[in-house]
């Protein structure tokens, strides 16, 4: 946590990930690491930007993911609340109101 406080301060970005489990975040429960960017002093903005732009560019697929921009892919979730005011939001299933997979609508609430 030390380490991420630090890279933070000095403006490196840091991106979401799921390619291991760790004590205290289990696999599936991914979104939780958002909440966990937020109390180590990331703005709910950053964590989003983290979990999605960055993410994408990380991993190389920045050009196909990770924003909402006309040639890429759709993936979307419209939730219940304002994930900016809690962030917590996007990890409360029942809040997941819609999800949008390639530009389809694959769940609704």
């Amino acid at each position: 946590m030390t380490n991420f406080k630090m890279y933070l301060g000095k403006g490196i970005k840091i991106s979401f990930g799921s390619d291991c489990g760790v004590p205290f975040l289990k696999q599936g429960d991914n979104a939780l690491e958002l909440v966990m960017f937020v109390e180590l002093g990331m703005s709910p903005m950053a964590a989003i930007v983290a979990a999605t732009k960055t993410a994408a560019e990380a991993i190389g697929y920045g050009d196909k993911v990770g924003t909402i921009e006309e040639g890429k892919f759709a993936d979307i979730i419209m939730v219940d609340g304002n994930p900016l005011d809690d962030i917590s939001i996007l990890s409360e299933v029942e809040k997941i109101k819609m999800v949008m997979k390639d530009g389809n609508v694959v769940i609704t609430r």
